[in-house]
């Protein structure tokens, strides 16, 4: 894991490519090899951006992974289907593992930068409430 967010270059870059390849899906769908090409094509795709986002730091298997692994099953699992796979499905599941990834390091950056309470200051409270008991 890495605590640095996907930039908006970067993110931009996936979107795009997301977008080309679900462009070439709806092509390959219009010449009548969809039903053949787009399975093939939506397991590269994955594979690619699961090495890609492997690559930027983000994981799937770490102790809050599960959603972003569930996020990309999904997206998987609908473009897999032939009549549904005309949503693109592809191209929200990068955009919504981007989004959910950098909100994981916006919430650790905040929890490392917020100001600890000094010990001392947490024991005059104590000693304060027990007096005031």
């Amino acid at each position: 894991m890495t605590d640095k967010k996907i930039g908006l270059g970067v993110a931009f870059l996936m979107v795009a490519v997301s977008l080309i390849i679900e462009g070439a899906q709806i092509l390959l769908t219009f010449l009548g090899i969809g039903i053949i090409a787009t399975p093939v094509l939506t397991v590269f795709a994955w594979t690619l951006f699961f090495i890609w986002f492997a690559m930027l730091g983000v994981s799937y298997f770490d102790k809050d992974g599960a959603l972003r692994l569930l996020t990309a099953l999904s997206s998987v699992a609908v473009e897999l289907v032939p009549i549904i796979n005309a949503v693109p499905a592809l191209t929200l599941g990068v955009a919504a593992l981007i989004f959910q990834h950098n909100r994981k390091v916006e919430k650790e950056e905040r929890r490392r930068n917020r100001p600890s309470q000094p010990r001392v200051a947490n024991d005059n409270r104590r000693r304060e409430a027990t007096d005031a008991a």
